[in-house]
Order: structure tokens, then C-alpha cells, then sequence
């Protein structure tokens, strides 16, 4: 509550992660290029994805894709829980979401442990000629090497969330930059409030 509002969010499950075994998962999130397969984490709220990081050999990174057949254009915000087994074996870690001819692409850290990961898709790049986020057709999960060492990595919880409170960034040519500063600021006051957009 704010302000003595209560806001709440609609929420689409796109993976609960909750795979009757490995085989299953290993079925829906493909190991892609020298990745090993999957596996499951069991934890306190159930099942996750387990993915191998074997860093101390040559591999640069592990990553799985999961066909799907998603509309997330009114989305406001992807969210997960994600896992590191040990500080600093992903240098980065990269969410994609493919649409026809391109990528979506959110990048974001994780410490040690279990981290709660949001990502409004206003922090999302774009790789080639995507069509549209009504038009998902692959979700790709990445680890990127950090230190030389094997560990693993694991995420559940993999949703997308609607808010009642949006911030939407217009402009074009030279007033793109202003309007991107004064959203970004926006932004920034309402994380200090705690009030999710």
C-alpha cells in the first residue's frame, strides 16, 4: 500500500520450473551449442532449473532455449529468481526473448545465493529485426564465463508482470535523449518508493 493505494500487479507464469524429472525439463530447455544438459534444483519453494557453468574448462558460456508461443506485449516487467553457487562464476547473465527475426535481450548480476531478478522491458536491447513482443516464440537463458571455475546457476519462478502504474517514453530525433533522461528519473523516484511500474 501507498499512500494508502493498494496496487496489484497481473501475473502471467511463463515456467514454474516444476518438471515431473530432469528429462522433462531437459525436453522443454534445450542445451544450446557445448552446454551440458540441465538438471533440477530442489529448494524450499520446489523445483528449479539447474544449469551446469563448467568454467574451468573452455566454454564461454551455457545457455538453453525454450520454445514457446507468447504474447507478452503488455507485460510490463519480466521477474525470476535466480541462483549463483558461488560469487562470480557468471561475468554476466543474459534473459533472451526471440520474436521471428530478432532477440530481446535483458542483461543482469547475481550474488551467491538466491537473488529476486526484475527487469522491465524498458531495460531490454534489441539484436537484428525482432516483430513485436505479442510474437515470442523462444526464451533463452545465458551464462556468460566469470571466473575459471565449475559451478552451476539455476532460476525459477519465470513470470511476466502487468502494474497499474506504467511510465512510457515517447520522443523522436532530438527530443529522444530529454525524454529518455526525464523517464529514467521517473524511474528512479518511484524504486525509492517502492512502487513497482
Amino acid at each position: 500500500t501507498l499512500f494508502g493505494t493498494a496496487f496489484a500487479a497481473d501475473v502471467v507464469t511463463i515456467d514454474d520450473f516444476e518438471y515431473a524429472d530432469e528429462a522433462a525439463a531437459n525436453a522443454a530447455w534445450v542445451a544450446q551449442g557445448t552446454s551440458q544438459p540441465a538438471g533440477l534444483l530442489p529448494h524450499a519453494d520446489g523445483k528449479a532449473l539447474k544449469m551446469p557453468c563448467p568454467f574451468a574448462e573452455d566454454v564461454e558460456r551455457a545457455y538453453y532455449d525454450r520454445a514457446v508461443n507468447l504474447d507478452l506485449l503488455h507485460a510490463g516487467a519480466i521477474t525470476f529468481d535466480f541462483y549463483a553457487d558461488t560469487d562470480g562464476v557468471a561475468g554476466s547473465c543474459v534473459i533472451y526473448f526471440h520474436s521471428v527475426d530478432g532477440w530481446y535481450r535483458g542483461g543482469f548480476s547475481a550474488n551467491k545465493g538466491w537473488n529476486r531478478i526484475s527487469l522491465g522491458k524498458g531495460v531490454f536491447g534489441v539484436e537484428d529485426n525482432p516483430a513485436g513482443w505479442d510474437k515470442i516464440d523462444t526464451i533463452r537463458l545465458a551464462i556468460w564465463r566469470g571466473r575459471p571455475e565449475n559451478s552451476f546457476c539455476a532460476i525459477d519462478n519465470l513470470q511476466a508482470r502487468t502494474e497499474e502504474v506504467a511510465v512510457i517514453c515517447g520522443g523522436s530525433g532530438s527530443e529522444a535523449r530529454a525524454a529518455q533522461g526525464i523517464a529514467k528519473q521517473l524511474c528512479t523516484f518511484l524504486d525509492r518508493t517502492g512502487l513497482p511500474y
